[in-house]
């Protein structure tokens, strides 16, 4: 819960609600009998030790703020340190240098671009302080708390706050697996729980693209054949592109195949309940069973990983000769992030949300795949990337966009405007050594009959050889 808490000068404020918590000043502090745990120091005159407290104290702005820091560093205290936002690399790095000797409250008092906020929701801080800019900033997982400073705090401002307090709560309890390392599907392996399938339904701006590009290739498809169609959708799971496919089963045969036994109930169901029974559905991999599903025209699949082909998709549309796929193509790209949840002992890919992260260099094109067409299931790339600023980068974070259909295109990240954005795939991570500056990288796909592996390599390190640390079976 992200509580609202106030610095005050006053006893008499001390009683105002609508705070979860008052930091006083030093001189409020000393003349009430009540122990405190923070306290607020008008400037580091002030100080004095006291057992069992913490002092916040502002970053004053006639001092270097190295000089400050370096001074707070060598007291026998534990100090918080309220410092301005701003968009200032050494300030930005210099604070970055010293989180580990202080807790900070941030103070953005102007719009920042994108990837600052990013880049200061790295740091680590326990509060913001409440104004028109801070939301942003504390929409961060850990939840940390809206301060109001003495001239900030009347009713009118402090009722604004706690609703942006209770509003902040809500929309990070929807916020599912924030900042876990995810391991990533294993679609040909295992079956995945039913409620897994509810969870990636939620994700509307997918199935209203898809049911976009269903319907504008059908309405090509149809002025272009003289046969009764057929329509084929590969992995289902409960329904939602079957559905949409199904709108057509008076002008088209329409077929589906699924391999999870936990989805086929729900689809014979809605097949005799929704669809008058006009739906052909089948048990089992498609990879099978394609032979024996005769001429089809339109192949609909929703196979996508992550990183855009980590679920094997290419290895199940390529087979596949119809006029019309949707997708009808993926591109895989690469960016280098910096990421401060990242640590030595990651080693492997794994699937990510962070709001803990920032981009340090531009993303790029790694591979890429045609439906229908005669793809290279096994590609190797190279490049180099250049940093916006001397950071360091520790991943490498993939994603994907999908051509669905005529100009309906889908991505994991935001890409561009006409896009839209799903939320049912997390980008994917590939940790690396710290790196600085300039990376050069190789990224290869890689496979054998049984699996499909990742190998990277920065600087001459190669992660993952052989699939050792990870792979997704084709078995």
């Amino acid at each position: 819960m992200t509580r609202v808490g106030a610095v005050v000068t006053e006893k008499s404020k001390l009683q105002e609600k609508g705070f979860s918590f008052f930091i006083p000043t030093l001189p409020l502090a000393t003349s009430i009998s009540k122990k405190v745990s923070h306290v607020y120091l008008l400037s580091l005159a002030e100080f004095e030790p006291l057992h069992g407290t913490s002092f916040l104290i502002n970053l004053p702005l006639n001092t270097p703020p190295e000089k400050f820091l370096e001074k707070l560093s060598q007291l026998d205290a534990t100090f918080v340190v309220a410092v301005p936002v701003v968009e200032d690399w050494h300030f930005w790095t210099l604070l970055r240098r010293f989180q580990s000797l202080f807790d900070y409250v941030l103070i953005q008092t102007t719009q920042l671009e994108p990837n600052w906020t990013q880049r200061y929701m790295c740091l680590k801080y326990l509060a913001v302080v409440a104004n028109e800019h801070c939301e942003q900033l504390a929409m961060k997982g850990h939840e940390p708390d809206l301060l109001l400073f003495p001239e900030n705090i009347d009713p009118e401002n402090v009722e604004k706050t706690r609703i942006l307090a209770r509003n902040i709560s809500s929309q990070l309890r929807q916020q599912e697996y924030l900042n876990y390392f995810i391991d990533p599907l294993q679609p040909l392996t295992q079956e995945m729980l039913l409620e897994v399938y509810e969870t990636f339904e939620k994700d509307k701006s997918k199935y209203e693209a898809y049911d976009e590009a269903i319907d504008l290739a059908f309405a090509d498809l149809i002025h272009q054949t003289s046969h009764r169609p057929t329509i084929l959708v590969i992995g289902p799971g409960r329904g939602p592109l079957l559905a949409m496919a199904a709108k057509y089963r008076d002008k088209a045969d329409v077929i589906a195949v699924e391999r999870n036994p936990k989805c086929i109930s729900k689809l014979k169901s809605d097949n005799s309940k929704l669809w008058d029974g006009k739906v052909c559905i089948y048990e089992g991999d498609v990879r099978s069973i394609s032979s024996s599903l005769g001429h089809i025209d339109i192949v609909i699949s929703e196979l996508l990983g992550s990183f855009g082909c980590n679920e094997a998709c290419p290895e199940i549309l390529t087979g596949f000769k119809a006029a019309i796929m949707i997708p009808q193509s993926i591109t895989c790209f690469l960016r280098p992030i910096y990421c401060s949840l990242m640590d030595e002992n990651i080693k492997r890919p794994y699937l990510l949300k962070s709001d803990q992260e920032f981009a340090v260099g531009a993303a790029s094109s790694v591979f890429h795949f045609d439906f229908p067409g005669s793809n290279s299931l096994d590609q190797v790339w190279l490049a180099n990337f250049d940093f916006h600023l001397p950071d360091v980068a520790n991943a490498l974070q993939g994603y994907f966009k999908a051509d669905l259909y005529g100009h309906v295109s889908i991505s994991n990240l935001y890409v561009d405007a006409s896009t839209y954005v799903c939320s049912s795939w997390y980008p994917m991570v590939f940790p690396i050594r710290p790196v600085e500056s300039r990376i050069a990288v190789t990224m290869a796909r890689r496979s054998v009959n049984t699996k499909l592996w990742y190998e990277w390599s920065v600087g001459g390190d190669i992660h993952n050889q052989d699939g050792g640390q990870y792979s997704i079976s084709l078995a």
